[in-house]
């Protein structure tokens, strides 16, 4: 039986990957794109367009560098909502929408920032990157 995996990116781990490129292969062959789900949310589009970056030319940097498709998810109510009880029960954690869609789906953030990693593993969700495993 194929156990698939979940993956979400968030912002910092996209632009990461699409300013190096290189760093996607070796993060390929840890969390094997070919047999897991990866996705993109609408905060991370937001958050790449203000930086002045394609989101769509970030996203292509990213398939091409790990060698896997990145789905496009939006942000609903309910994940909005989950994003507010977060803050609220863990202040002065690094939260965010993306944060709250891979904790609430249980599924593996993928993040190059540390700040979200120590959020990670202060509320118990599963986070990645190729650096820190």
């Amino acid at each position: 039986m194929l156990a698939c995996k979940r993956h979400v990116w968030d912002t910092p781990g996209l632009v990461s990957i699409a300013e190096n490129p290189s760093a996607g292969s070796s993060l390929a062959a840890k969390i094997d794109p070919k047999n897991s789900f990866m996705y993109a949310t609408s905060q991370s589009r937001d958050d790449i367009r203000e930086l002045g970056m394609d989101f769509n030319n970030v996203i292509s940097l990213a398939e091409k560098s790990v060698g896997g498709k990145i789905h496009y998810i939006e942000i609903s109510p309910e994940i909005k909502e989950n994003t507010k009880f977060l803050v609220e029960k863990y202040p002065g954690l690094n939260l965010d929408h993306t944060f709250a869609y891979a904790h609430t789906t249980k599924s593996i953030l993928l993040t190059f920032d540390a700040q979200k990693r120590k959020s990670c593993e202060t509320i118990g969700c599963k986070h990645f990157w190729s650096d820190a495993d």
